[in-house]
């Protein structure tokens, strides 16, 4: 995600938020499609902001689709923004299931991901 701008709030509330927009918005792999605070202990990472997003991805046949995600950022207070941001990691997990309850960032801490989000 290329931008400085804060990720906004106006995303749907509850697993609402996972269902995606028909049709998708334009754009490319990874590119957001929206974005709210983390209200989920059990996925969220430990000693900063988390926030939950929704994303355009692509399907093994090459058409986009959308996935869900979690971006974690340090505490700005205790880490503040370095000149040029913050390096990015990325980890992807491996196949916990096949059920939308098995993504991580849906982890309510009694899912396959529970011991990867640990």
């Amino acid at each position: 995600m290329a931008t400085s701008a804060p990720l906004t709030t106006e995303a749907p509330a509850g697993d609402t938020f996972y269902t995606p927009p028909v049709p998708l918005p334009g754009g490319s792999p990874g590119d957001p499609i929206r974005a709210r605070p983390l209200d989920n202990a059990a996925a969220a990472v430990a000693g900063g902001e988390n926030w939950l997003v929704l994303h355009r991805s692509e399907g093994a046949d090459g058409s986009p689709v959308a996935t869900s995600g979690v971006i974690a950022l340090p505490d700005r207070t205790a880490h503040p923004v370095p000149a040029g941001g913050y390096p990015v990691i990325s980890w992807a997990h491996g196949t916990v299931g096949v059920a939308n309850r098995c993504a991580p960032s849906r982890d309510r801490g009694d899912t396959g991901a529970s011991p990867m989000n640990a």
